[in-house]
């Protein structure tokens, strides 16, 4: 198979990113490659080959201390009835991490590298490793796409998903999550059902059922990808459709109940380790996270601020578009497409946690990329008939998508103002497309909705106590609440609350940041309420005044709060003020 310069633009650009943009391998601490969820898919590998302590997790002490690839213990937890630590995350991915692994050991073993899992040549062999997954997977897409359109649609398709998409941050930099991984199953079983279906045999059928088994070992509710291969050009509104493919199963019968008992068989080895681990076949290991079946998460999967897939990745709206040039040009594989699209969407919005954590957009919709690659490569394949009139706002759109998506990653690794799960409509706004990193724009992602731009008009001080102190930490929670009569304030006038702050050693842990609230109330009722966290603007040992600015808006009373959000580091609070101005 030929390959163009499109498609090496795309490797291109991936080996790029993962080379000189930003090598994570070579990061430390939970930048590092294996940190995070990665080091929890890994954690089956370093303490059944390296340390054979699966059911203990002895060694966990000192690799948190060495490497910190989490701020705690988050890889395992202990089960209650066995008392021992069972992983939170199925093996699937840690297989996939098994010849990188493999090489590193035998590696850090004939060096000076500490042979412990997490030292150097882990970090690095899993990177590449990964990367190895990817360019696989951008290949058989590419080979599968061939099946039903020209190379240079299938070739634009594939640049476009790496430029405009978030697959570009979890190919070429997050890697080694299990998105990356999906994404080339999910390309070689797509491959691998056309080429069953076009001259069926035992080692396809085998072939389906490893990779189907795989991909649900890696996250269990990739059992859904069956739905690929069953309905594979199936089309249910031609009478004869039904028959001939009931024709079909009892024909192939062996070779389908090989992919079936392939997919069982992978599949039980996690049945197997917990059984191992804990005496138990079944153990649910994400504990009190779980689905909300009748109420999906469906707006805000798609288009919210804080996570939302079209507003991280608004390149994808193009597929979606793309389904109805899809249905006339395929129409036999519609059915198949489609019905596992609104199945997939459903299952990743349907997760309570459907933000996924610091995740970019959405990133449990990338393996589903390579099955949204067929409506995408309808499209551009209508668009490249078409008029220029009608190209012209489509690759306007295309553009500054690219654009948006290059911003985005830039912004989550180096530049600094993405905040993967803390975004805000007002954050989002306030910083789309900049480049200046203004500490004062942090405020947005708390409850702070607008930010006061310039120096106070007619400023006075109204309220100041010298005398009032507070130390929160750990045991003291809560400062006393500051109150303040307003009803003799015009009502065209806005009021900064500050206060002195001061700190030892920071808190990262958003969640856990002391909340500074000022709150205004009329006649006892609510009408407005402001928050930020304080140390999102502080630095270790830092003494700081931080301010919140706020409209009158009718209010005649005025509450000030402080709470350590169960913090357990210290934070001094002293000297309140509120100044009033007149507004702009």
């Amino acid at each position: 198979m030929k390959l163009s310069p499109t498609f090496y633009l795309a490797v291109l650009i991936i080996l790029l990113t993962h080379f000189l943009y930003y090598p994570k391998w070579s990061k430390g601490g939970t930048e590092a490659t294996i940190s995070w969820d990665v080091s929890g898919y890994y954690m089956y590998l370093p303490a059944s080959l390296i340390y054979q302590d699966m059911k203990g997790c002895g060694f966990k002490d000192s690799i948190l201390q060495n490497y910190g690839p989490t701020p705690n213990f988050q890889q395992a937890f202990v089960h209650e009835a066995s008392g021992n630590y069972v992983m939170k995350y199925s093996m699937g991915q840690a297989i996939s991490f098994l010849p990188a692994f493999g090489l590193a050991h035998l590696y850090a073993k004939s060096t000076a590298y500490p042979a412990d899992g997490f030292s150097f040549p882990y970090q690095l062999a899993i990177s590449l490793g990964s990367l190895f997954w990817a360019l696989l997977g951008l290949y058989y897409l590419r080979k599968f796409l061939l099946f039903f359109y020209r190379p240079k649609v299938a070739d634009w398709t594939i640049l476009g998903l790496v430029l405009g998409s978030n697959y570009l941050n979890y190919s070429a930099i997050d890697g080694a999550m299990t998105h990356n991984t999906l994404f080339t199953l999910y390309s070689l079983l797509l491959y691998v059902t056309v080429r069953f279906y076009q001259q069926p045999s035992y080692l396809k059928g085998a072939a389906i059922g490893a990779l189907l088994g795989w991909a649900a070992l890696i996250r269990p509710t990739e059992i859904m990808a069956c739905i690929i291969p069953l309905a594979w050009g199936l089309q249910p509104w031609v009478g004869k459709e039904l028959k001939q493919r009931l024709q079909f199963v009892v024909q192939h019968f062996g070779k389908l109940l090989l992919a079936v008992l392939l997919t069982a068989f992978i599949g039980s080895f996690q049945l197997m380790y917990w059984k191992y681990a804990t005496g138990e076949w079944i153990v649910y290991s994400y504990q009190d996270q779980g689905f909300s079946w009748l109420s999906p998460h469906l707006y805000a999967g798609f288009l919210s601020y804080k996570s939302g897939w079209l507003t991280y990745s608004p390149f994808m709206l193009l597929p979606l578009l793309g389904f109805g040039p899809f249905f006339k040009q395929q129409r036999s594989l519609f059915v198949a497409v489609f019905a596992f699209s609104l199945l997939f969407i459903y299952i990743t919005f349907a997760w309570d946690i459907w933000w996924y954590g610091g995740s970019l957009g959405q990133r449990a919709m990338v393996q589903a990329y390579p099955v949204l690659a067929l409506p995408l490569a309808a499209l551009v394949h209508w668009l490249s008939q078409q008029k220029l009139w009608l190209k012209l706002p489509i690759f306007a759109f295309a553009l500054l998508s690219f654009y948006a998506n290059l911003w985005f990653t830039h912004q989550a690794h180096k530049g600094g103002l993405l905040r993967p799960g803390e975004m805000t409509k007002a954050y989002y706004w306030a910083t789309l497309f900049r480049y200046d990193n203004d500490p004062e724009r942090l405020k947005l992602l708390d409850g702070v909705r607008q930010l006061k731009k310039g120096e106070l008009k007619e400023a006075s001080l109204v309220y100041s106590d010298t005398s009032w102190q507070a130390q929160l930490d750990q045991n003291q929670q809560f400062a006393p609440i500051i109150q303040l009569d307003l009803s003799k304030m015009p009502q065209k006038e806005g009021v900064r609350v500050s206060v002195l702050a001061q700190i030892g050693p920071k808190e990262w842990e958003f969640w856990r940041m002391t909340q500074f609230t000022v709150t205004l109330k009329k006649e006892g009722v609510v009408i407005d309420e402001q928050m930020f966290r304080l140390q999102r603007l502080m630095h270790d040992g830092e003494e700081k005044r931080l301010y919140i600015d706020l409209p009158i808006q009718g209010a005649d009373s005025l509450e000030i709060k402080f709470w350590n959000a169960d913090g357990k580091k210290a934070i001094k609070l002293s000297q309140p003020e509120v100044w009033r101005y007149v507004l702009d």
